[in-house]
């Protein structure tokens, strides 16, 4: 009996001690795995890169990138292979390399100032452009059609006075502001201000430097470098004059905001070719402005700019015409994502923004 009994204990024993052990296992399981999601919730992934919240956005780009853009023609429309970010090769040696997004990407939205942005490039000074591309819905930034743009405007209006190839100017006659510049400075006035400390000041070309003269009319650098073979899209501004900026010391200070439009050199990085391109991220569906002239005629007394069109492609309309506004402004050197990885459904949350 009391060797039964001994047996009743031990195997008690031996149970209550399985119990514990198995109890301490789990509870020792729970504890990793509370500790594994905690240092996975500080990691982003952005296809398979992955990099920590608050973490500096020109690195998550620049980590991102296929590589130098060399072999890039610019003629023909990118395809899912080709699309991607891709390092300028004319800055490959510089502090800053330009990085840019071409063709059908999805992985550069981000919200900022309680707006939609999409990524176009970074800037030789490290900072971020973006352009408009609505108000989030849902925490989406999937917008097309009219509400990714703050509305439409012409370039600049005429009254009474001739159609003079001085309305190719985002300004002109010194002082004077085209409608488009003090549409976009009314719209920065009512949403932005508070936000400027974030913002760099960069260069915006308004390139009136001119390729080629006729009788009649003047062609501008822009359209020759975009419409002509062989393609050769650029960043640098050729005319001091043209080099918009908000300070005199690097650019011509005619800039009351930092903010203007994006240049048809830059749509055409992106993938915009004077044929359809309607896969491209900057397609919304509508025409809208660049900030680029394409050509001007005393004789005939008219001004073009080249607008990206709503089928996805470059082309040129002379400027009393209304198209869409979507306003690009650069996020300064620094600028850090607290969350978000650029899809639309979740984009990239500028911190302080």
């Amino acid at each position: 009996m009391e060797k039964n009994n001994l047996y009743v204990r031990k195997n008690i024993h031996h149970t209550t001690v399985t119990l514990l052990v198995t109890s301490l296992v789990a509870v020792l399981v729970i504890f990793i795995s509370i500790g594994y999601s905690a240092i996975n919730a500080s990691l982003m992934v952005t296809g398979d890169l992955e990099y920590e919240a608050g973490e500096e956005l020109y690195s998550i780009i620049a980590k991102s990138s296929k590589g130098l853009d060399t072999n890039i023609d610019f003629g023909v429309v990118p395809t899912a292979d080709t699309s991607g970010v891709y390092k300028m090769n004319s800055t490959n040696s510089d502090k800053y390399p330009v990085y840019y997004y071409r063709g059908i990407v999805a992985n550069n939205n981000v919200k900022f100032a309680g707006f939609c942005w999409k990524i176009v490039r970074t800037t030789d000074t490290g900072g971020i452009k973006l352009i408009y591309n609505g108000t989030p819905s849902d925490g989406s930034c999937n917008n097309t059609g009219e509400v990714s743009q703050i509305e439409k405007s012409t370039f600049n209006s005429y009254k009474n006075e001739a159609k003079d190839i001085k309305h190719c100017g985002y300004t002109y006659d010194t002082n004077t502001d085209s409608t488009i510049k003090s549409y976009i400075d009314n719209w920065y006035s009512k949403n932005m201000v508070s936000y400027t400390s974030m913002l760099e000041d960069t260069v915006w070309c308004n390139d009136r430097s001119i390729s080629k003269t006729s009788t009649y009319i003047i062609t501008y650098g822009g359209a020759v470098r975009n419409f002509e073979l062989p393609y050769r899209p650029s960043i640098i501004c050729p005319n001091a004059s043209d080099r918009y900026t908000v300070s005199s010391s690097i650019g011509n200070g005619l800039l009351k905001y930092p903010v203007a439009l994006l240049t048809a050199d830059e749509a055409k990085l992106t993938g915009n070719h004077f044929s359809e391109s309607s896969s491209g991220y900057l397609h919304t569906g509508l025409s809208w402005w660049t900030m680029t002239p394409y050509n001007s005629s005393t004789y005939f007394n008219y001004s073009q700019m080249i607008v990206v069109y709503s089928t996805g492609y470059i082309n040129s309309y002379d400027v009393y015409h209304s198209y869409g506004v979507r306003p690009a402004l650069s996020l300064k050197l620094g600028t850090r994502i607290s969350s978000g990885d650029g899809s639309y459904s979740n984009p990239y949350q500028v911190i302080g923004g």
